[in-house]
């Protein structure tokens, strides 16, 4: 006998980092079934709507690879200008990253929305050429979203998680 609660979980399962596979060509895809795609939000249109962040887009370099539903892929060049003094990228690159990546994730056309809480937990240094966000959402309401973010670099290296909490600011009618 099947127990409900059990089968009800596995339905009903949040992706991890997991569900995060490489293509023969190293591209990263979300392997997300259980989240469907949204039909008015496609990557060519988030990507026109983001690049209006000056900030994380040009003078960080973030780039939005995929998303899918409320979860996104993003990526960031490890590079020399955004390093601090010990040669390191600094924490506020990686905190600007996952803002931007939980920014796409959360977009909806017709609507705005605004980072109200941020949380970021630093647990290894940035190693490698690029570091991606890996954005899941969590809750998605008519007010509020949240997202877990994982940060991990091109040679797969878990760096950080960070958690960010959304406000949806509806047209008013």
């Amino acid at each position: 006998m099947v127990d409900k609660r059990t089968e009800k979980n596995n339905l009903t399962k949040n992706p991890s980092h997991n569900d995060i596979q490489k293509n023969e060509q190293g591209t990263r895809k979300l392997n997300i079934s259980w989240i469907g795609n949204l039909s008015s939000k496609t990557l060519k249109w988030t990507r026109t709507t983001m690049a209006t962040n000056y900030f994380p887009v040009r003078v960080c370099g973030a780039r939005i690879e995929e998303v899918n539903g409320h979860n996104a892929i993003c990526s960031m060049s490890v590079n020399s200008k955004l390093y601090n003094s010990l040669s390191e990228m600094m924490g506020g690159a990686v905190y600007t990253l996952g803002d931007f990546a939980t920014a796409a994730a959360d977009l909806m056309p017709g609507m705005t929305d605004t980072t109200i809480d941020g949380h970021i937990q630093y647990l290894a240094p940035t190693k490698g050429k690029t570091l991606f966000a890996h954005v899941i959402c969590k809750h998605y309401g008519y007010s509020i979203a949240y997202y877990d973010v994982d940060f991990i670099t091109d040679e797969n290296r878990l760096v950080a998680h960070g958690s960010y909490t959304y406000y949806h600011i509806h047209p008013t009618k």
